[in-house]
């Protein structure tokens, strides 16, 4: 896609998580999106399954909700994710923002307080609870790793 129309697609979608009586959910699945700066992008409830994000800068975006089933995130700035992981087999990301990362997984998003709670929650001393915080690690140190 080419900028402006993302562009446009992102504030269609504004608009309608604003007043769902107005503009446009956005359905960027399938959509090649690589290279592209969505740097605080709002992309909560966006569906992105089998989006093309190689490359893509996901500095300070809100996936809250986003579906990413199949997306390709290699290279992707900003950005990492596991998977398959959870009872679910689902994929946890981790995007980078100023005050940290921020998680998500299925319908979560939140921070790593917040994530951590939840599996404590969810999955008290069972496998899936011991592979995420294994996971959140490893993320945190990819993401350390790799500043953009």
């Amino acid at each position: 896609m080419k900028p402006e129309d993302i562009n446009q697609v992102l504030e269609k979608h504004r608009q309608w998580l604003l007043d769902h009586t107005q503009g446009t959910r956005a359905n960027l699945s399938e959509a090649d999106l690589s290279g592209a700066d969505l740097s605080g992008a709002n992309l909560s409830g966006a569906n992105l399954s089998g989006a093309d994000l190689h490359g893509v800068n996901l500095y300070r975006a809100n996936l809250s909700g986003a579906y990413l089933r199949g997306a390709n995130l290699r290279e992707a700035k900003n950005v990492w994710s596991i998977c398959p992981i959870g009872s679910r087999g689902d994929t946890l990301v981790a995007v980078k923002h100023e005050t940290g990362l921020m998680f998500m997984t299925g319908c979560f998003w939140g921070n790593e307080e917040d994530l951590i709670q939840s599996i404590n929650r969810d999955h008290p001393n069972d496998i899936h609870g011991r592979n995420y915080h294994v996971a959140i690690e490893f993320l945190k140190m990819l993401a350390e790793e790799k500043i953009e």
